[in-house]
């Protein structure tokens, strides 16, 4: 995935922020099966922490409508917008956590 996409698990835990400043749009998710337009929520700006560190999503994009029965646990998936925020990304599959190197080059534990 190159964009980060936001899930409705998401939006539960949002909703101020989406009733604030999120505007309606229709979105595009490309993924590996292809490319589907969803009914979204776009909101300017979103810090998220990632790995111990402060990543930015900016425009965010909140998909309104479940995709399939397994996707309701999830919050979001994660894009390469995301994870180019930092020098380098570390994935631990034993935890199943991530840790992320800033740009200052200080590593994070994953998370």
């Amino acid at each position: 995935m190159t964009t980060t996409d936001l899930r409705p698990k998401f939006a539960e835990v949002a909703k101020d922020l989406i009733r604030k400043s999120g505007s309606h749009e229709s979105h595009t998710v490309t993924g590996v099966g292809g490319s589907q337009k969803f009914e979204a929520t776009s909101i300017p700006k979103v810090i998220l922490q990632l790995g111990g560190k402060s990543v930015t999503l900016q425009p965010a994009h909140v998909l309104e409508t479940q995709q399939r029965a397994q996707t309701r646990w999830f919050y979001g998936n994660l894009g390469i917008d995301i994870l180019g925020q930092a020098q380098e990304v570390a994935l631990d599959f034993r935890p199943m956590t991530i840790g992320l190197v800033p740009s200052d080059g200080q590593r994070s534990r994953p998370h």
